[in-house]
């Protein structure tokens, strides 16, 4: 019978080895464990990412901005001028808080009616905004308007709107807007 003699203290007991493959085992299975709860996390990290998004994409109020019809717009007799208007409603169930208007472009030929409306809004669903402009010479270039619209969610997320408005003689605007962008400004 072949019988190797491995000397205990230099090679340990059964038991020692025993201990060590047990160990080797666990540890094994631990990093295993591990790395699985790490995808798990990295996953739900995710998906409150997506559900955040959702939440606030769900609360943010969305501000239409449009010229009025024939039967609304202010007609009037100076021919050289003309009294132009955007309306600004909120096309969304939320309600647009703390509003403020800066106008971007400064020019001579544009003048702000209704300057109160510019410093402090708030919109509810449904309701409108209306900003008056008179244009001194509708045959001037500078008819370019740039305005910023600065409002806040239900969950004080604030939000920076802009639009171009290129005003023509009577009463007739140009709109362009873009969806709102969070304000990093915060």
């Amino acid at each position: 019978m072949l019988f190797l003699y491995f000397d205990p203290e230099i090679w340990g007991t059964v038991s020692d080895w025993f201990v060590a493959i047990v160990t080797s085992i666990t540890a094994y299975y631990l990093y295993q464990t591990l790395k699985s709860q790490k995808e798990v996390q990295d996953t739900q990290t995710k998906l409150f990412e997506i559900e955040k998004t959702r939440f606030l994409e769900s609360i943010k109020p969305i501000l239409k901005f449009t010229q009025p019809t024939k039967e609304q717009q202010i007609i009037t007799e100076d021919t050289d001028k003309s009294i132009n208007s955007i309306i600004v409603s909120n096309e969304s169930s939320n309600n647009a808080l703390n509003g403020s208007i800066t106008m971007l472009s400064e020019t001579k030929n544009i003048e702000i009616i209704n300057r109160k409306a510019f410093e402090y809004f708030h919109l509810r669903k449904n309701s409108t905004l209306r900003l008056n402009f008179i244009l001194h010479d509708t045959k001037s270039s500078e008819n370019l308007l740039i305005l910023c619209f600065k409002y806040q969610d239900i969950a004080n997320n604030k939000y920076v709107q802009y639009i171009n408005c290129d005003l023509k003689a009577n009463g007739y605007s140009r709109i362009y807007y873009a969806f709102p962008e969070t304000d990093t400004e915060k």
